[in-house]
């Protein structure tokens, strides 16, 4: 299933160069439950992600059914994880905010499964994990082993071919981590298993093979329990999300906890009266900056003054202008507005000067005073 020949790993860091591991040759079977043990630094964790296609490697061949690897993209690789790798992770890497339900169906939304052919799934993977009582359940409420137990059928709803696990029980205690491990050799029948830890003796009794690690290097690589050979590897089905999915856990991310709903919701309101105050504020200014403004056909630009055409360009007749006249809120029509946008200049021998435009009289809505001649005649 999964062969490396001369694999080597390396990390470039300021132009430093560290070693992950060093020519490892390794082939692993359908069926077998691999233990990759070792102390801390000794590359175990680095050969898991090469292994699962999270990293990369520098040197050697790793095959894939048989297939190199060594001119994989990034986007290859990211289809080799979804067709054939399933994760279990020692911190869960669950959402405590989603149900155990949620958390399991996840992962089927996201690879572009409809609705209606998750749930019997789920509800089924969620029952092989004995927490059919905690499917409503939010996980932030479980235990440690339940979250353990969540994020193994999490991987096991998936059905890919491997399952790699980087201590899985580093965060349990005694009796969780041996109903984990349990748990886990028994849904993974006839899966490539691969756990990762520092604490052999939890495992041990399961495994079918232990590989030791040290500096790099493989010291050690005992089979301790053939297994048969598989003839068939079903890979995971998978697509792109689907529309509605993208609708349905954005909709649930924004309403599944009310504080940050609240508080989304909080900032929305903020963002959106800052931007219409702003917006109102600049329609005002243009607006106030039009009124004073200079137009080259129209000086009267009073906000009560309509200006009409007919659409054929014909005069206007008595008729037209009576219907005009009955429109509501039509003070009264000026039919030669040509004045109207003229301005007049008044000069007198006291050196007085008046600039305006010109109004009909009739027009004018306040009090005009005659001033008497107070001049003597002589």
């Amino acid at each position: 299933m999964l062969k490396l020949k001369d694999v080597s790993k390396f990390y470039y860091n300021k132009g430093l160069i560290s070693t992950g591991f060093t020519k490892i040759n390794l082939e692993l079977k359908m069926g077998e439950f691999v233990v990759i043990t070792g102390e801390s630094g000794s590359g175990k964790s680095t050969l898991l992600n090469v292994l699962s296609g999270l990293d990369s490697y520098e040197e050697g061949e790793m095959y894939i059914n048989g297939e190199e690897t060594s001119h994989y993209t990034e986007k290859d690789f990211e289809d080799y994880r979804r067709k054939y790798i399933a994760n279990i992770f020692q911190s869960f890497n669950l959402i405590n905010s989603y149900t155990v339900y949620q958390n399991v169906e996840l992962v089927l939304l996201l690879n572009g499964y409809k609705r209606k052919e998750v749930k019997k799934k789920v509800l089924e993977m969620i029952d092989k994990v004995g927490l059919s009582k905690f499917k409503n359940t939010k996980v932030s409420k479980l235990s440690g082993g339940q979250k353990q137990r969540v994020a193994i059928a999490r991987a096991m709803v998936k059905e890919t071919p491997i399952i790699v696990a980087d201590e899985p029980t580093g965060n349990l205690d005694a009796k969780a981590s041996k109903d984990v491990i349990e748990l886990l050799k028994k849904v993974a029948k006839d899966k490539l298993v691969i756990v990762v830890t520092h604490n052999i003796e939890q495992v041990e009794e399961y495994a079918t093979r232990i590989i030791k690690m040290h500096d790099g290097r493989i010291v050690e690589n005992k089979t301790i329990k053939e297994v048969p050979k598989v003839e068939h590897i079903q890979t995971s089905k998978y697509n792109k999300i689907t529309i509605a999915n993208k609708y349905r856990l954005g909709t649930r991310n924004t309403f599944n906890i009310i504080t940050k709903f609240l508080l989304l919701f909080a900032v929305f309101l903020f963002i959106s009266a800052s931007l219409l105050s702003e917006y109102a504020s600049f329609e005002q200014t243009e607006y106030e900056a039009n009124k004073q403004g200079y137009n080259f056909y129209f000086r009267d630009l009073s906000d009560n003054r309509i200006i009409i055409k007919k659409e054929n360009k014909s005069n206007f007749t008595k008729e037209d202008y009576e219907k005009i006249s009955k429109i509501e809120n039509i003070d009264y029509i000026v039919k030669d507005d040509l004045l109207l946008d003229n301005s007049f200049a008044i000069y007198n021998e006291n050196e007085m000067y008046i600039n305006g435009k010109m109004y009909d009289i009739k027009h004018y809505k306040g009090n005009l005073t005659r001033r008497k001649n107070t001049r003597k005649r002589k």
